[in-house]
């Protein structure tokens, strides 16, 4: 046998993530049958395509940006160097990428598919199906003590972006955007930031709801009657938005086998009520778990 040699152009600096799809090595173990072993290999499939790149959503994606998927898994890769960053520079190209992973996470929510992960920087190897990684094996670490539904960062990939020299630059000394993107998770005296896919999805909400809603903004007489159409609208939208929500943390919550599991969800709850009342304060919106 041939011993290939190192290649160095096989490796690249870059954030990779290691997402676990929750109860899905259950699944796998469990299934027996041609339709149970399609519904999780297209559930794995969705997952996999809402991570990786559609070209209907953006004309710049990094180049060789890499999304793997397993059987309970997948793993992301994204270089630093990029088609992205070289127009917009590594913070706001990276920023945009979490702003993607966090309407991933949230239509995957919506799938009945919950997700933890972690992310990390550092270099990778990919030759064929062979990947060596540093960043992958800290991604994973990481997933491991995330402990509850969440797409957490190392502090180093953190404080990454924090002392950015853009943050000076570009954004005057303000930090609004870390604020915006990332949220605090703190568990046994470890706090871990996460990206605040619940908030960041709402932000991405437009206030259309049907044709008929279309067709009644267009003939709109004035001005005022036009911005009750799009106020009327997006406050449905944000609404339906926390019922999806609320809904799927209910099924999660009563479908858990164990306490452990449950207080998964019984945090996701109080992430989501946070959200609720810093958005609406609506009662209605409030995830309340009952077995």
């Amino acid at each position: 046998m041939t011993k290939k040699k190192f290649n160095k152009s096989n490796m690249s600096a870059g954030i990779t993530g290691f997402i676990d799809i929750l109860g899905f090595g259950n699944r796998v173990l469990e299934a027996n049958d041609d339709r149970t072993i399609s519904n999780i290999v297209e559930s794995v499939r969705f997952v996999q395509s809402e991570f990786d790149f559609d070209p209907e959503k953006t004309e710049l994606e990094p180049t060789q940006k890499t999304v793997l998927a397993f059987s309970d898994c997948i793993v992301l890769n994204i270089p630093f160097e990029s088609e992205v960053t070289e127009y917009v520079g590594t913070f706001d190209g990276f920023m945009f990428e979490f702003f993607r992973i966090a309407l991933a996470q949230i239509r995957c929510i919506e799938q009945s598919i919950f997700l933890r992960g972690g992310l990390d920087s550092g270099w990778w190897f990919k030759d064929g199906d062979i990947v060596v990684s540093h960043s992958l094996v800290n991604s994973y670490l990481i997933e491991g003590k995330a402990n509850v539904p969440i797409i957490a960062l190392s502090k180093e990939l953190y404080n990454k972006f924090a002392n950015h020299p853009d943050i000076e630059e570009v954004y005057n000394g303000s930090t609004h955007i870390l604020d915006d993107m990332f949220n605090i998770y703190e568990n046994n005296g470890q706090k871990w930031y996460f990206i605040n896919y619940l908030d960041l999805a709402l932000d991405s909400v437009s206030w259309g709801t049907d044709g008929e809603q279309i067709d009644r903004f267009r003939n709109a007489e004035s001005p005022e009657e036009r911005d009750k159409i799009r106020s009327i609208g997006y406050k449905k939208n944000i609404e339906h938005l926390f019922n999806t929500h609320k809904r799927e943390i209910l099924k999660a919550y009563l479908k858990a086998g164990n306490d452990k599991v449950k207080a998964k969800y019984e945090w996701l709850a109080s992430y989501h009520n946070r959200v609720v009342n810093a958005r609406l304060g609506d009662n209605q919106l409030q995830c309340t778990l009952c077995d």
